[in-house]
């Protein structure tokens, strides 16, 4: 809690599909809650998938291009901030 803002720190939320193409460009958006349930676009955050990593834009966008098949863990973390839940996405 911050006494300064008066809120908590933000909780991370990944937005995507389920699935992907190998090769193939796969957007992911990243939006951070306050503790009013206000969501907003969070940059630089570190977006995993599959051994690959990026950082977010100021949109909150991070774009890959999986290279490999299979079920990959797609995650987000920023410093300060609540982690996303991970989420499975099945690359074809």
């Amino acid at each position: 809690y911050k006494k300064s803002t008066g809120s908590c720190q933000r909780t991370l939320r990944l937005i995507s599909k389920a699935s992907a193409r190998k090769g193939k460009t796969y957007k992911v958006k990243v939006v951070g809650y306050d503790n009013s349930k206000r969501g907003r676009a969070i940059r630089k955050v570190r977006v995993s998938l599959g051994g690959q990593t990026a950082l977010t834009d100021n949109k909150g966008r991070a774009v890959f291009k999986p290279r490999q098949k299979g079920k990959l863990k797609l995650t987000a973390s920023r410093g300060g901030m609540v982690s996303a839940f991970p989420v499975q996405v099945k690359v074809m």
